[in-house]
């Protein structure tokens, strides 16, 4: 596991940081039914006192997508296939939840992390060519 970020805990979305404590029950969710890739875009938080760490499992260089001209057409393929994913969560929470495969809780976990991740604190890594994201 390789640390991408290191931000202060007062930077973050507010309602993300109380799914810090999810994190774990989240990415279960979305590896028991879906491809690892969509679990590994999001970044796992490790708070400690008022700093935030953000960690990825995948290897490889990170590299932070800025705004610059140049990486404006890397931002938007990695936009695209975030919303991709995160469209994919969504349907699947709706499904579990009907079919009462998942409780009422954990929808709404799963909501709120599709919310958070759509936030506009989030930061984009390309790590293995896949993106991760930050700051959800």
């Amino acid at each position: 596991m390789q640390r991408l970020a290191r931000v202060n805990l007062e930077q973050q979305n507010p309602t993300a940081v109380e799914l810090f404590s999810h994190y774990d029950e989240i990415v279960s969710l979305l590896n028991r039914y879906l491809p690892p890739s969509t679990a590994s875009m999001f970044a796992r938080p490790e708070v400690s006192g008022n700093v935030v760490e953000w960690y990825s499992e995948l290897q490889g260089q990170p590299y932070l997508l800025g705004n610059s001209e140049r990486e404006q057409q890397a931002r938007r393929q990695a936009e695209g296939l975030i919303s991709q994913r995160l469209a994919t969560v969504d349907k699947l929470r709706a499904e579990l939840l009907q079919k009462g495969s998942i409780s009422a809780e954990q929808a709404t976990l799963l909501e709120r992390m599709v919310d958070a991740a759509q936030h506009d604190s989030i930061q984009i890594y390309i790590v293995n060519k896949q993106p991760v994201i930050t700051g959800w």
